[in-house]
């Protein structure tokens, strides 16, 4: 379903969580049946897009004055979600890289898809905060692509450029 979604050219501007909304709102405590899978799928897809889950959960939820209880899954993507932006956060704050890592682990993500709140990956978070030790270290050991851009189509090296020295 996901691939069909991709083919046709779907996607979703980085932070708008409206879909996800309804999404989860029909989601419910209802059993859904055959549609499960699909209904799972789609939430992640929509979260590796971009959409706060978190805010998703708040504002389509509990605004509502409902009391829905959601599928232990979704909650573990809230968790993964919060995680990451405290990950974004220990970068900003100047905490140690043992620190940073740790909470890089407990996500168990994809690198590439963890993202601070304001939609900037870890590296992107790094660079703006001229983190030259986070940078290399996110780029050496950790894999983290520099030449990765962000949504004005800015790369890592065009936010870092004469704030650390490469070492080739």
């Amino acid at each position: 379903m996901m691939k069909k979604l991709a083919s046709v050219g779907l996607t979703v501007p980085p932070g708008d969580s409206t879909l996800l909304e309804d999404v989860l709102r029909n989601i419910g405590d209802r059993d859904l049946g055959h549609r499960a899978p699909y209904t799972r799928e789609l939430v992640e897809w929509l979260c590796d897009q971009g959409c706060d889950i978190v805010s998703a959960v708040q504002s389509g939820l509990f605004s509502l004055g409902r009391t829905h209880h959601l599928p232990e899954w979704v909650m573990g993507l809230v968790e993964k979600q919060e995680l990451c932006w405290l990950a974004a956060e220990a970068i900003s704050m100047g905490e140690s890289l043992d620190d940073i890592d740790s909470l890089i682990e407990r996500t168990g993500m994809d690198l590439a898809k963890i993202r601070a709140r304001n939609g900037l990956s870890l590296l992107q978070t790094a660079a703006a905060n001229n983190r030259s030790d986070c940078v290399e270290w996110l780029v050496s050991v950790k894999g983290c692509d520099p030449e990765e851009k962000d949504d004005a189509g800015d790369s890592t090296m065009h936010r870092t450029w004469g704030i650390w020295r490469w070492r080739l």
